[in-house]
């Protein structure tokens, strides 16, 4: 875990809830339930569903791709072209991500 980048997410969902709370927004939570696969694969992984957090994936087939989304987090600067175009995609489905 890169413990820089979970505070830095950490803050961003503190200020989500704070503005939410301001301006009285309520978001509506997606209801899509996970699969089993999905279930099996997160036991260790708490979702916040107060800020409607959710347990999102991002598929690739570089191992040395996936260590540095590990450490470093995302960069849609240098992602590849994706079926939408350049970008970072995730799924709340594995066969998806």
């Amino acid at each position: 875990r890169n413990l820089h980048l979970w505070r830095r997410y950490h803050r961003c969902i503190r200020s989500i809830c704070d503005k939410h709370r301001q301006y009285g927004i309520s978001p509506e939570h997606i209801r899509h339930p996970p699969s089993k696969a999905l279930i099996d694969f997160a036991t260790d992984i708490d979702v916040d569903q107060a800020s409607n957090e959710l347990l999102l994936l991002h598929g690739t087939p570089h191992f040395d791709v996936a260590k540095v989304i590990a450490t470093e987090g995302f960069d849609h600067r240098v992602a590849g072209n994706g079926l939408y175009g350049q970008g970072t995609y995730f799924a709340a489905q594995t066969c998806k991500a």
